[in-house]
């Protein structure tokens, strides 16, 4: 997301020539998929359970990215093909979040403050890290927005697909 945030102004703007007010629609749009994700993960959650709705957002989440690379790659879509693609990542970000945070505080309920702080402090360093890389990279090309997109989708699904494997082998030692 701080991808997203840190380096839209310039990618909307500078590289694909969108006026302020073009660029702040867009950037409605674009954000607007994290709601969109948080409603969805709000309403199947219950049915779902908070593994396979995060299942479904780090889906989307890296089919995003790659919509975005392939984008950039192939077409000649602009900011519109990547507005989308951000939109799509958004609204797996916003089914994946809130799920993987709340799944992050659950096996520590006697250290949740601790557990909530180290978290918080990962989430916003690794932030701080990808926007600075993103600002000393942009140039006359959308490919950091979009390589990071793809690599935190990307990740993100890999780490749900590893935490699922390690979730079962540990549920059957538990039972077995």
């Amino acid at each position: 997301m701080f991808a997203w945030i840190s380096s839209a102004a310039f990618v909307i703007q500078d590289i694909y020539g969108l006026s302020a007010l073009a660029f702040g629609l867009a950037f409605a749009v674009g954000s607007s998929g994290y709601m969109v994700g948080t409603t969805i993960a709000a309403r199947f959650v219950m049915r779902w359970g908070s593994g396979r709705t995060m299942g479904f957002g780090t889906t989307a989440m890296a089919l995003g990215g790659l919509v975005m690379v392939l984008l950039l790659a192939f077409t000649s879509y602009g900011a519109f093909g990547l507005i989308a693609a951000i939109g799509l990542y958004m609204i797996g970000m916003g089914m994946t979040l809130a799920q993987a945070q709340a799944g992050a505080l659950l096996p520590y309920p006697d250290r949740a403050g601790a557990a909530s702080s180290l978290l918080g402090f990962t989430t916003q360093t690794t932030s701080a890290v990808v926007g600075a890389i993103l600002g000393h990279t942009l140039g006359l090309t959308a490919w950091p927005l979009a390589i990071a997109m793809v690599l935190a989708g990307g990740l993100s699904l890999l780490l749900w697909t590893l935490s699922r494997g390690v979730r079962a082998s540990s549920a059957a030692r538990t039972t077995g």
